[in-house]
């Protein structure tokens, strides 16, 4: 055919070689194109099917006329082209993008090969348990039927892993054989008492963490979710004792975080956290008197364990949500153990939790978010702590005074401050419940009326308010400067009004209330106009505010309480005094008000 068309026209033929060459660079273009697209691991060769073919002239042919050949294109050598940094590809399809379908079938997969691990221990279980109580086979033989169980589902496992599509159901059964030998462990000790507690421990820690490396060898969050879920569950019949049930959850539970990072697998942690904090909180519920020290201090452990994991860079930056709240959980059964162990245990742990959640926030790299979570659990574990430690007559002052410590200490961290806000509201409360009949009913008789419990509540009560107008005012809006100040200034009025009515009723019985009472009215007179009249400052409008409103809540005292209460002295001395006061205010701010540009 060639020589047909060179017959005909030669022109022909240079342009086919013309064309012959061009496809082939085109090809080869295509070839370095695919490369960039999917990258290879390995140094670039330039195949000979990809490369271009040289050059080839153009046959011989009979031409009636000597014409000038066309200048021929420039030789294509493979030196001429820079190396690319990949491989080229094959012509192969670009494999289609996970459908859901698959994705579907992936998680009906993993749903089943969990139900699969959960029966087949279910199984393990009833084998160590059941049958022992109904006298079949010997001990021996069921100890015996487990550990070979636990071997050929491991040895299972590890050749499923080696075959193509196999991840899935080597790591179920990887995990069913792990935890079948941890309970067939845990049984050995618990129920047939063929080996020391701490052999027993010893060993179920091995075998915890030899789990936890193969699936960190594996890369699969998966197989350590179901290595630890079932035991949480099944572990509990084959225990003998609390002691013993807590022992392996704590195994577990510090195996968890000697792997792998904690940020890597944190469905993991919650797992783990959520099982811990379930056993232990159990234990704290049902133990008694000789049990509650014992469990407190198991808690306590297990809080620490979950708390290091959440002080991974992650979570503290706010990245890791999951495990923050795994902390969080952690930290619960602490609370429930303290309700049954004695006062100074509770306080101990109580502080213990304290210290360790405000240290968490105060880390470096700490996100506002997550130290705001952590000074939050802080303030609840010291009200909790408080409530179980505290004597009931004490435990307002204790309440305001943590309050009143966290935002002195606050340095003006917006979390910290408003933990302690919160505290000192709760104690607020408390002393408002326990103490208000102290003011309100002027009768010295009164429950707790002069006590030191009292005075030292009330004072804490001032101390609190007027540290929490100073820590606030700098970290809220300008529009909500006033509100703060006037809700601050009336709770310190308030206080000041308690403590002096108790230091009176303490002093002089029922005619030291009443002084106390009036002494209170022109505080909150000579309060008023201090605010009102001084120079204009950046809190100018809250003193604007405040000072006329404390001055309108003197009056009010005087005619709604004072008029009917006090007698005698006390109360021509309240009235000329508040009187004189208005009078003196007033001629001072109008004369202030004239002399303004």
């Amino acid at each position: 055919m060639p020589q047909i068309i060179a017959q005909t026209d030669p022109r022909i033929v240079r342009l086919a070689t013309e064309l012959d060459i061009t496809v082939k660079r085109l090809q080869w273009m295509q070839g370095q194109l695919g490369a960039l697209q999917q990258p290879s691991v390995g140094p670039v060769l330039i195949s000979q099917a990809h490369r271009p073919a040289a050059h080839r002239p153009a046959p011989r042919v009979p031409a009636p006329h000597p014409r000038p050949a066309p200048p021929a294109p420039t030789p294509f050598h493979p030196a001429n082209v820079r190396r690319a940094p990949f491989a080229p590809a094959s012509f192969s399809p670009v494999p289609a993008p996970n459908r859901p379908d698959r994705k579907a079938a992936f998680t009906v997969a993993r749903v089943l090969a969990g139900a699969g691990v959960l029966v087949t221990l279910i199984g393990v279980a009833l084998l160590l348990v059941l049958a022992a109580q109904a006298g079949l086979l010997g001990p021996a033989v069921r100890v015996g039927l487990g550990t070979a169980l636990a071997g050929g589902l491991l040895g299972a496992a590890l050749w499923l892993h080696a075959r193509p599509g196999g991840r899935l159901g080597a790591a179920a059964l990887a995990a069913t054989g792990i935890a079948a030998a941890y309970l067939d462990v845990v049984a050995v000790t618990g129920i047939y008492h063929w080996v020391h507690p701490v052999a027993g421990l010893a060993g179920s820690g091995l075998i915890a963490l030899a789990g936890l490396a193969l699936a960190s060898r594996w890369r699969s969050q998966w197989l350590g979710i179901a290595l630890f879920a079932p035991i949480y569950v099944l572990a509990p019949p084959l225990a003998d004792n609390a002691y013993l049930l807590g022992g392996f959850v704590l195994i577990l539970a510090i195996a968890s975080i000697g792997v792998a990072r904690p940020a890597a697998w944190p469905w993991l942690h919650v797992v783990r956290s959520v099982g811990t904090s379930g056993t232990f909180a159990v234990l704290a519920l049902a133990a008694g008197t000789a049990d509650s020290l014992p469990v407190l201090g198991g808690a306590v452990l297990a809080a620490v364990v979950g708390l290091l994991a959440a002080a991974d860079p992650a979570a503290r930056a706010g990245r890791c949500w999951p495990l923050v709240s795994a902390g969080i959980v952690a930290a619960l059964p602490v609370l429930f153990a303290e309700i049954g162990a004695p006062d100074w245990a509770a306080a101990v742990a109580a502080l213990a939790l304290v210290a360790s959640t405000v240290a968490l926030g105060l880390l470096p790299g700490t996100a506002p978010s997550v130290r705001g979570t952590w000074f939050g659990v802080a303030a609840f574990s010291a009200l909790i702590g408080s409530v179980v430690a505290v004597p009931g007559p004490w435990l307002a002052a204790v309440v305001l005074g943590l309050g009143a410590g966290a935002l002195v200490a606050a340095r003006r961290e917006p979390s910290a401050c408003w933990a302690g806000v919160g505290l000192g509201a709760v104690g607020l409360l408390v002393a408002l419940g326990r103490f208000g009949s102290t003011v309100t009913r002027l009768d010295p008789v009164a429950p707790a009326s002069g006590s030191a419990a009292a005075i030292a509540t009330s004072a804490l009560a001032v101390a609190l308010a007027v540290s929490a107008v100073w820590r606030l005012l700098p970290l809220v809006p300008t529009e909500a400067r006033a509100v703060i100040g006037v809700t601050g200034g009336g709770a310190a009025l308030g206080a000041a009004t308690a403590l002096l009515a108790n230091l009176g009723s303490a002093l002089g019985g029922t005619e030291g209330m009443l002084w106390g009472h009036g002494i209170a009215t022109v505080a909150w007179m000579a309060t008023g106009a201090y605010l009102l009249l001084q120079r204009r400052t950046p809190r100018g409008t809250v003193s604007t505010v405040a000072g006329p409103t404390m001055i309108g809540g003197a009056v009010a005292k005087l005619f709604l309480f004072d008029l009917a209460a006090l007698d005698g002295a006390v109360r021509v001395a309240a009235f000329l005094v508040v009187g004189v006061g208005l009078l003196a205010v007033g001629a001072v701010h109008a004369a202030r008000s004239q002399s303004r540009p």
